[in-house]
């Protein structure tokens, strides 16, 4: 099972002030809540933060993992949302993804999973579409 564990902490900064954050996690292959608590408190004490409170355990999910070997250890979270119209009661159908993306920033996250919906959501179309209409 997969968890995103919130870490709250204090954080010294180079300038020696003192600052409250807020820090999201992401363990995998845990067996149990508990176990997802552990590895929290574990990696709080390895990396020294001073006064931190574990305050949420979530189970996550994701549709997708995607790996480049370029992001090191940061990931990020993406949903992609799809509408398809129900051949039954001819009305709108909301099917959302989550999906696991490695990048080195926030921009590049967002350009990988851009390029991977026009591959497999054929949303070229929709794209050009949107920006004729906002024109």
């Amino acid at each position: 099972m997969q968890f995103q564990v919130k870490i709250k902490s204090i954080r010294q900064f180079d300038d020696g002030r003192l600052k409250r954050v807020n820090e999201m996690f992401l363990f995998t292959n845990c067996e149990s809540f508990t176990d997802a608590e552990n590895r929290a408190y574990k990696l709080a004490e390895e990396h020294g933060l001073r006064a931190f409170q574990v305050t949420q355990i979530l189970p996550v999910t994701f549709d997708d993992f995607f790996s480049f070997g370029d992001g090191g250890d940061v990931y990020y979270h993406a949903r992609v949302s799809t509408t398809t119209i129900d051949a039954d009661t001819d009305k709108d159908k909301k099917i959302n993804y989550n999906y696991l993306i490695e990048a080195l920033t926030l921009d590049e996250a967002n350009s990988k999973i851009i390029d991977f919906a026009k591959q497999n959501y054929k949303l070229k179309k929709m794209l050009k579409s949107k920006r004729k209409k906002s024109v």
